[in-house]
């Protein structure tokens, strides 16, 4: 979940994000990277802030991790697993992590 495309830390995340997707591409533990801009629309704000609970304007990057299969049958309410707060490591530093472990 990003807060727009001029969003320095959030183009950050992306790039690194694609990054992680194609170096776990073949490992067996391949990933689907999605990005979703809260700052585009009213739709998307109205989504990001009601549905997944991202507070305001000006936030941090979030990268949520979301089980494998089918995502009608998760609970409406689950918004996914906030995999680090981007407010205490910067994303290029947690995604080098989450590469090294998976």
């Amino acid at each position: 979940f990003m807060d727009g495309e001029t969003c320095g830390p959030c183009r950050s995340a992306k790039t690194n994000a694609l990054r992680l997707s194609a170096g776990l591409m073949g490992t067996g533990a391949d990933a689907t990277v999605s990005f979703l801009n809260c700052g585009r629309d009213t739709t998307l704000r109205s989504f990001c802030t009601q549905d997944v609970g991202i507070e305001g304007h000006g936030y941090a990057p979030q990268v949520r991790g979301y089980s494998a299969g089918d995502k009608e049958s998760l609970s409406v309410d689950f918004a996914g697993e906030l995999l680090y707060n981007a407010n205490e490591v910067p994303p290029h530093a947690a995604l080098r992590m989450i590469e090294s472990i998976v």
